[in-house]
């Protein structure tokens, strides 16, 4: 060989790039961990949440019907026999079920039963 000529370069050895924390399997184990407990979770508190919230109108039903209670002293006076005051209970229950009202109980019965009407 010439003496002015070059050996070629070997190819350069290309260094793997260092390894990232989220590329290994431990995180997605704890991402795939951490993604089922949030859809349990989930699964968890949405039956809950509408409990509260039936629980919720159940309890403004009952003050509802405390509040009646307490005008029905005054209208006992004003109505003067149980027979009337029945009467004036069943206007105004079938008032409500005009406008289309139900009790909370009711809804949840009609859900579980499914309507027959």
């Amino acid at each position: 060989m010439n003496g002015n000529a070059r050996a070629p370069l070997p190819a350069p050895v290309r260094q793997p790039a260092p390894a990232r924390w989220y590329h290994g399997l431990s995180f997605r184990l704890f991402g795939f961990t951490l993604a089922a407990i949030l859809f349990v979770e989930g699964l968890i508190f949405i039956p809950s949440a509408s409990g509260f919230r039936t629980a919720w109108l159940n309890e403004r039903l009952q003050a509802a019907r405390i509040a009646v209670l307490a005008l029905a002293d005054n209208v006992w006076l004003l109505a003067g026999s149980p027979t009337e005051l029945e009467n004036m209970a069943d206007y105004f229950m079938r008032l409500l079920e005009s406008a289309g009202w139900t009790s909370p109980t009711e809804e949840m019965e009609l859900a579980t039963t499914g309507s027959d009407s």
